[in-house]
């Protein structure tokens, strides 16, 4: 593990610690509750004299979805505001600034060491809900529904990385602790709204599609936001 990553990951390594339980403990519950649960729901969600139009009342897969939705703000909160608004409250942006380490080998370190962890950890929850949701035949006509497509799949991924980033341009606009995560909450919640206010204009796409479409305009923003936060590193006074 080189300096930077290793710096990275000891700022920040009780949350990563708490993230990796969480998502070992989510996907855990969500596999078992697809192998507890599909094939009695899937009796009754299926085709047949005994079908129902849903998946019946679970209020722990309810609960998983809840979370899901909500990490992109989690994320913005817990990792991107504080990346670097905490070396400007702590004084320790100049420090960095003596070493040799370039700006860009920082803000690199800084942006993708939470950036493989938001990954590592929502993946497996996202796909694991993904195969839950198959199990109802009626959960298609939900999918491009808020808290069920923002949860699911790739996007679901994709748009947790873009809350990462939302909050570290947040911390680097506005470096003033509780501001700054007001600020990237926002940003979170206007980014969500875009998405979902977006997705009419493209009338027609299946799930997946749109979901493939969501995920590559995430990882544009993503990259833009790193240029922004690169260019506004430059510019500070220290």
């Amino acid at each position: 593990m080189t300096g930077p990553t290793w710096l990275v990951w000891r700022e920040h390594r009780a949350w990563f610690r708490v993230w990796m339980a969480c998502s070992l403990a989510l996907t855990c519950y969500l596999v078992y509750w697809h192998v507890r649960y599909h094939a009695t729901f899937a009796e009754l969600t299926g085709p047949g004299p005994n079908a129902t139009t849903g998946l019946p009342p679970d209020l722990g897969l309810t609960a998983a979805a809840v979370l899901l939705t909500i990490t992109p703000a989690l994320t913005a909160v817990t990792f991107g505001a504080p990346l670097f608004e905490r070396e400007f409250t702590s004084g320790t942006a100049r420090l960095v600034r003596a070493q040799s380490m370039s700006d860009a080998a920082w803000v690199r370190a800084k942006l993708l060491v939470p950036g493989a962890m938001v990954v590592a950890c929502v993946t497996p929850c996202a796909a694991a809900l993904t195969w839950d949701y198959q199990v109802d035949f009626a959960w298609q006509q939900d999918s491009r529904a808020i808290g069920v497509f923002d949860a699911i799949g790739p996007a679901a991924v994709a748009i947790c990385l873009a809350g990462l980033f939302l909050g570290a341009a947040a911390g680097l606009t506005w470096p003033h602790g509780a501001a700054s995560k007001f600020l990237a909450v926002m940003l979170v919640l206007a980014f969500e709204a875009a998405i979902f206010g977006g997705m009419p204009l493209v009338p027609g796409t299946g799930v997946v599609a749109l979901q493939s479409i969501v995920t590559v305009c995430c990882v544009g923003v993503c990259g833009a936001l790193a240029s922004y936060c690169l260019h506004l590193l430059r510019r500070c006074a220290w």
